[in-house]
């Protein structure tokens, strides 16, 4: 199992690694000339007429971790009447 420090790191490299693949692709500059930051299309209006992406990405940490966590815990809504049953009365049947 990899440890945070080891996980940072690998993230660090490969963002790096990215970079010298593809060193504009993603460079907030590129948003400011209003350019697509995913294809590189020029914009007309807030999303990339070529690849659909949105034009204005957020970009600060709390943005980071709200998409994180709309990612890993957008359940459906029967998840969230599953979920107290599996917590507190595990293996009975849901009524």
């Amino acid at each position: 199992m990899v440890s945070g420090i080891e996980g940072a790191g690998d993230a660090i490299t490969g963002g790096l690694i990215a970079a010298a693949v593809e060193p504009a692709t993603g460079d907030a500059a590129a948003a400011r000339d209003g350019n697509c930051l995913n294809c590189g299309a020029e914009l007309a209006g807030p999303y990339c007429h070529r690849c659909g992406q949105p034009g204005h990405v957020h970009r600060t940490l709390a943005a980071f971790w709200h998409d994180l966590l709309h990612g890993v815990l957008h359940f459906e809504g029967k998840m969230w009447r599953t979920l107290p049953l599996l917590a507190w009365k595990p293996g009975s049947p849901a009524s």
